[in-house]
């Protein structure tokens, strides 16, 4: 059985200080895996909420255009994408964007590539 005294006794300092006060490389190392988390975190996350807004706006002309009345013209549309782009700072032109129609479907392909700038001048495309 142990005592209280042993029940109540305290590590006079924490495992992970050595004897000079100093963290240790794995405190080291975690912070660095953290912080570049973070940094890729707020390079990629808003290139890919952009990207996954305007593939919703793809999907929103394809169903107005089939299920209107009047049809849209492809004109029409593709000034729609292009505004819609404008707003989510995503490089797409015209060139980029090709429409299709059959009797009943409509198809609406959209090729782009979003450049993330990193650190010390590097492009990630």
């Amino acid at each position: 059985m142990k005592n209280l005294q042993d029940i109540a006794k305290v590590e006079p300092r924490a495992r992970w200080l050595d004897e000079r006060g100093k963290a240790g490389l794995s405190a080291l190392m975690t912070i660095i895996i953290v912080v570049s988390g973070v940094y890729l975190g707020m390079k990629f996350i808003p290139a890919r909420a952009a990207a996954y807004q305007f593939d919703d706006t793809v999907r929103e002309q394809v169903v107005f255009a089939g299920a209107r009345r009047r049809k849209i013209s492809a004109e029409e549309i593709m000034r729609n994408l292009m505004l819609r782009a404008e707003d989510l700072n995503l490089p797409v032109s015209w060139r980029n964007v090709r429409i299709t129609r059959r009797s009943t479907r409509i198809r609406i392909q959209v090729a782009y590539k979003v450049p993330i700038e990193m650190a010390f001048d590097y492009t990630y495309d």
